[in-house]
């Protein structure tokens, strides 16, 4: 079985993990929120900003908790605290948790994916129909560069 030291080390590290993960989950909170304002695209590269800043929070921690777990269970690669979990009451108490956190995570980072990926579809068609009504053409180069050729259109003038 595994050291006192051992799974005091381990426990630092869940703590830690859940603690970036609640740093993650309440980014994801702040992107869907700029998500829905249409007009405030730096405040969507703020939110966006500071979600990448927390994944690579989250990560880090990950890493060290892989690194925690085999020092107690050199055949564990992947992190799983489930057999540790199963013979350590403290593990349990913070493991089962973050299982539970990592899953809303997910989600919440799908669902704001999903947001995201019609914003860019509604996007590119509004381009594409803006583009048209102005005449816009587009060439290639060798290289499938896109260059815009204009006809003598005038969308609106003011």
């Amino acid at each position: 079985m595994a050291g006192t030291n051992d799974l005091q080390e381990l426990a630092r590290c869940l703590r830690e993990e859940l603690a970036a993960l609640a740093a993650f989950e309440s980014a994801l909170e702040q992107e869907v929120l700029a998500l829905g304002e249409v007009r405030a695209p730096e405040k969507l590269k703020t939110t966006t900003d500071a979600k990448s800043h927390a994944a690579t929070r989250l990560h880090a921690a990950f890493e060290r908790r892989v690194l925690a777990v085999r020092s107690i269970d050199p055949a564990v690669l992947n992190g799983d605290c489930v057999g540790i979990a199963a013979g350590a009451p403290a593990i349990r108490a913070l493991w089962e948790p973050l299982l539970r956190l990592v899953h809303h995570a997910q989600e919440k980072n799908l669902a704001n994916g999903r947001l995201i990926e019609g914003y860019r579809r509604y996007n590119e068609v509004a381009l594409e129909n803006l583009r048209e009504a102005a005449g816009l053409q587009n060439s290639y180069t060798a290289r499938g560069k896109a260059l815009s050729a204009r006809t003598k259109r005038t969308l609106a003038t003011g």
